[in-house]
């Protein structure tokens, strides 16, 4: 008597058929959200939401306008330079990876 493997009805799926959606690029013009905790300066905000929702607070529709590298918490970081409608002659700095670009 010869062992037989046992049946599955496992259906097996291929990466080629899954739908991935592309990630937003962070270029010039891109619209933006982030915790206002992660930009530099903070003061802005500070004043005009105060200290409790300046922790919590989520704001979208910064726009880029640069990017470069820059010294944030003593390490040489991807930063993006992003501007507001609500703080006009003001630019703001964050970490690339802090920023989530939505459109």
């Amino acid at each position: 008597m010869a062992l037989q493997r046992p049946t599955t009805t496992c259906v097996a799926t291929s990466f080629a058929t899954m739908v991935r959606s592309r990630a937003k690029r962070p270029g010039m013009g891109a619209v933006a959200s982030c915790h206002v905790r992660f930009l530099h300066p903070s003061a802005p905000f500070r004043e005009r939401y105060g200290d409790q929702a300046y922790n919590r607070q989520e704001l979208g529709g910064f726009v880029v306008i640069a990017s470069s590298t820059e010294r944030i918490s003593r390490k040489v970081t991807f930063a993006l330079k992003l501007r507001h409608d609500e703080f006009p002659d003001q630019t703001f700095t964050g970490a690339r990876t802090k920023i989530r670009i939505t459109e």
